[in-house]
């Protein structure tokens, strides 16, 4: 067992100094977590009759390199805290060797409702840092016994309900609730597509126990072509089931007991829902509810909870001692898979929407709205086709003619295994996985094509970027008008790499005319530097020279290229013209002329 370091000793000695907090028993090292399990009793103020009595005991976990690391806060399992409240973890007791229960607290967030001045963020680093965690767990016990954990207009949080291995993904909005809300079905089944061999699922569409299609949500290209999903089921409840204070059931006498306080019997609608299945006896179950989005605002979206049933009777499947039929099914079911002692197997529920996913980072709602065409699928083309599905762009079509070579990985976002397949297939391919939502169509063909159908694809978009850097392209542009006002960005590398060349402008056709008299004195200025260079090439053979510019070049132009076109939609610059971006980013090296004799 480790020594105590000295920071940490100090800091124990600090808080027992304190008013209302006393020392419960001797500090522990727990191997495991590497940690020190420090107990402590607190006076929490709490007057005769209250839920929480005037003393609680709790154990602080704190990492054994004080003053950084971890720091958590648990109930002790004598004397401390036995049910489940806001912005605490499930407070069971699972490990029998351990003198504390699994409920620790959330106090570490910044912005914290508790004690506004108190909302700073953990202080790492810091001597008085375990201080901190106690004040905060002294403000979070004063907000539980008040009933303040949570106030109006706060973002809603769920109890936790399991952290399985397997997560189920929904597609649910303002829309969808609407339609749950004039649905009379409260069971029935639902398809769900797995993401290759991860451990997560899709709720692809739901459906009534006859099989009609209740709710579709629109997915991408990747989830809707999936040929063979897996048929789950799911039940609808009224509101949320909780177990006081703020726990989410475990067991299935907590479950049915919610379900009876909203008229429901959950077992029965369990067995109407999982009447179909027949294929598996270990099905996926969504139980859904309605949720706010705010603390105490009216429900506004579904939230669907997924479960694994486990050895639940099905038609053909007769079990002994049970008779065969329906009836026989059900009672065999709530005798054994849903035996009210039982624990239920939560899994993972996310909500998959668009607005959900994407608030780390997105780009503004104009551009995301955009028919986009990305003509060329090279390096900068695949860059920033990329850019644009994570960044919320999902009406997408990439365009290229071209082939993948080995010489492209070195600033291409495909891989080896693409190498010899279409540029725009393999990107295609690429970016429909970078989403549930994206719907990216791949046209292997140059630009213009005379194909009536690749013109059908291409005709329709509000915002076409050209990557190709090939004046033949842009020439072709200006002849193939869509047809109706569209906007157009060229990018274009420049200078070895460190610049980028982005021409903007908007109306019924490309203006090739003025991009060529525009971009000539810089491309002008591109030769004089780079006069007296051999560029390099690849192969033996006839000398035929490739553009000289690093993946980071590459990246940084296709980055700064979208970041102006998401302003421009936004309305915050005007689509007008060239714009030369230099960069200080590495250069590939360029041989001086002469260095190397190819024929």
């Amino acid at each position: 067992m480790p020594t105590m370091p000295a920071a940490l000793r100090v800091a124990r000695r600090t808080i027992l100094d304190r008013e209302g907090v006393f020392a419960a028993g001797e500090s522990v090292w727990d191997a495991e977590q590497e940690s020190w399990a420090i107990p402590i009793e607190v006076a929490t103020g709490a007057e005769d009759g209250s839920e929480i009595p005037p003393t609680l005991r709790w154990y602080l976990l704190v990492d054994n390199r004080y003053p950084w690391g971890g720091i958590e806060i648990f109930p002790a399992k004598e004397g401390g805290i036995a049910g489940t409240y806001p912005h605490q973890r499930h407070n069971s007791e699972e490990d029998p060797d351990r003198p504390w229960r699994a409920g620790n607290i959330c106090v570490r967030e910044p912005g914290f409702t508790l004690g506004r001045a108190l909302a700073d963020s953990d202080p790492r680093g810091d001597d008085l840092r375990l201080s901190w965690h106690v004040d905060r767990l002294i403000e979070w016990v004063g907000a539980a016994i008040s009933g303040n954990l949570v106030r109006d207009g706060e973002p809603f949080e769920l109890p936790q309900f399991g952290a399985g291995k397997i997560t189920v993904g929904f597609n649910e909005d303002d829309r969808s609730f609407q339609e749950w809300c004039r649905a009379a079905d409260r069971a029935g089944t639902v398809e769900l597509v797995r993401f290759g061999a991860s451990h997560t699922y899709v709720a692809r569409r739901f459906l009534s126990p006859n099989g009609d299609e209740l709710c579709v949500p629109r997915w991408g290209i990747s989830i809707e072509s999936e040929s063979k999903p897996l048929i789950g089921a799911w039940i609808r409840l009224g509101e949320m089931p909780v177990v006081p204070p703020y726990a989410a059931p475990m067991r299935w006498r907590e479950l049915f007991d919610a379900g009876e306080k909203q008229n429901l019997d959950v077992a029965a609608l369990i067995g109407e829902a999982i009447d179909p299945l027949t294929e598996t006896a270990s099905p996926i179950l969504l139980v859904g509810f309605p949720v706010p989005r705010l603390v105490n605002d009216p429900p506004e979206l579904m939230h669907w909870q997924p479960m694994q049933l486990e050895n639940v009777a099905m038609d053909g499947r007769p079990r002994p001692g049970f008779r065969s039929g329906k009836k026989g099914r059900m009672r065999c079911n709530q005798a054994v898979a849903l035996n009210p002692a039982k624990r239920i197997n939560w899994m993972g529920g996310r909500n998959f929407a668009p607005p959900e996913i994407a608030t780390r980072g997105q780009f503004g709602k104009a551009l995301r709205r955009r028919r986009v065409l990305v003509l060329g699928a090279g390096a900068v083309g695949s860059v920033l086709a990329e850019l644009l599905v994570r960044g919320g762009v999902h009406d997408l079509v990439v365009m290229d003619g071209g082939t993948l070579e080995a010489g492209n990985l070195v600033r291409h976002t495909l891989t080896l295994p693409e190498v010899g397949l279409p540029k725009a297939i393999a990107l295609g391919h690429r970016l429909n996985l970078m989403s549930p939502h994206a719907r990216v169509v791949a046209v292997p063909a140059r630009f213009p094509s005379l194909d009536q159908k690749v013109i059908g694809q291409i005709m329709d978009r509000d915002l076409i970027i050209d990557c190709t850097g090939e004046d033949d392209t842009l020439h072709a542009l200006s002849e193939h008008a869509p047809g109706h006002s569209t906007a157009y960005a060229s990018v274009s590398l420049g200078r070895r790499g460190s610049r980028c060349y982005l021409f903007l402008a908007d109306g019924s056709g490309f203006p090739a005319t003025e991009f060529w008299s525009t971009i000539a004195p810089h491309l002008e200025d591109d030769r004089a530097a780079t006069a007296g260079l051999s560029l390099p090439w690849e192969g033996i053979g006839c000398w035929h020279p490739v553009f000289p510019a690093t993946a980071v070049d590459v990246w940084h132009a296709a980055g700064t290229a979208v970041r102006e076109i998401d302003r421009a939609c936004n309305g915050e610059i005007r689509w007008d013209g060239l714009r030369v971006i230099d960069h200080e980013c590495s250069r590939a090296p360029v041989a001086k002329a002469g260095s190397v004799d190819r024929a």
